[in-house]
């Protein structure tokens, strides 16, 4: 006998009677079972309801378990990107790479430190001799923003992300045969390519007149050349950007935002 049939029994067919009324050879069956209250007995009835409220609340518990706490995750994720984003753009602290081209390694330091800037001198990690610099957002520490650049920032989540690429840049200076360096950034306001070239261009004070080239790029760079006169010599700059989906794969990160490089070479 299955385990339904035993409870069935237990509960619901405790006062069985029999169904047949025999008559001689002839055997009725017995019509007082029919007459029966529909409803079930008190004893019955709560143990029904302790099954139906075991059975509520499990469903709560499941749903809030699932589908409630995507969606609140969903939600933290949201307002965390956003109150990221509010914080000080990364353009805003820009450096002026003419300021900096003169500069060896040790002087790049002072001269960033001297700046008031909190950099992450990561050039013992990079596969090439170069010099590979990242100044880190001004609310977060060293070890924070070291943690989580070591770590990748493709490996990083939305929030993660956000918190550590808006008000951060990196500077690198190549030195093998020529002289370049080059800073990126990334750009979460603009949502063009060719608006976030612009307002790099404003800000490193470039004159959009000695533009000599302009386009995008088989790679998909949208991008501006041109040439700087100063004092110490003529250089040449190159400004690009593309969608950083394009550079970094980041699950929830905002579609508008743009990776922005600024090189220049010495000529």
């Amino acid at each position: 006998m299955s385990i339904l049939h035993t409870l069935a029994e237990h509960f619901f067919y405790t006062n069985r009677r029999t169904y047949s009324n025999k008559q001689g050879n002839v055997a009725y069956l017995d019509g007082a079972p029919l007459n029966r209250p529909l409803s079930l007995p008190r004893a019955h009835r709560v143990f029904v309801l302790l099954i139906v409220a075991a059975a509520i609340i499990a469903g709560a518990l499941f749903l809030n378990a699932t589908i409630l706490s995507s969606m609140r995750e969903a939600a933290a994720t949201e307002q965390a990107i956003t109150d990221n984003l509010a914080r000080e753009a990364s353009i805003e602290s820009l450096p002026k790479i003419q300021d900096y081209i003169a500069l060896n390694d040790v002087g790049l330091m002072e001269a960033f430190e001297k700046a008031g800037y909190t950099m992450y001198d990561a050039s013992a990690n990079s596969e090439q001799d170069e010099f590979v610099a990242y100044k880190i957002p001004s609310d977060m520490s060293l070890d924070e923003a070291a943690a989580l650049y070591e770590r990748g920032i493709s490996a990083l989540s939305a929030p993660e992300a956000t918190k550590l690429l808006n008000g951060s840049w990196q500077f690198v200076a190549e030195r093998s045969g020529i002289t370049s360096m080059v800073v990126r950034y990334a750009d979460f306001s603009t949502g063009d390519p060719q608006i976030a070239v612009q307002n790099a261009l404003q800000k490193m004070g470039f004159d959009a007149d000695e533009i000599s080239d302009s386009g995008v790029d088989e790679s998909g760079n949208t991008y501006n050349v041109g040439t700087l006169e100063t004092k110490k010599g003529t250089y040449t700059w190159k400004i690009s950007a593309l969608p950083l989906s394009e550079m970094f794969s980041i699950n929830n990160m905002p579609e508008e935002a743009c990776y922005v490089g600024v090189r220049l070479t010495v000529q």
